[in-house]
């Protein structure tokens, strides 16, 4: 089975573990960022299937 990669963004450090927390359980890899700008910086290396993202955020938000 493919490993599933999931990046998880939201300046919410609870909602933003939480999130990562469910989807481990769903046996997904997960990687999460607190900022739009540290998303980035994650998604330049590659790797990712889908990224779950906050769309307001502080500085770049989630339509950025």
């Amino acid at each position: 089975m493919e490993d599933l990669r999931v990046l998880v963004v939201d300046d919410d450090e609870e909602v933003r573990k939480l999130c990562g927390r469910v989807l481990e359980i769903g046996a997904y890899t997960v990687r999460q960022a607190a900022t739009g700008e540290e998303a980035i910086e994650i998604l330049r290396k590659g790797g990712f299937n889908v990224a779950v993202i906050d769309l307001m955020m502080p500085g770049m938000g989630g339509l950025a």
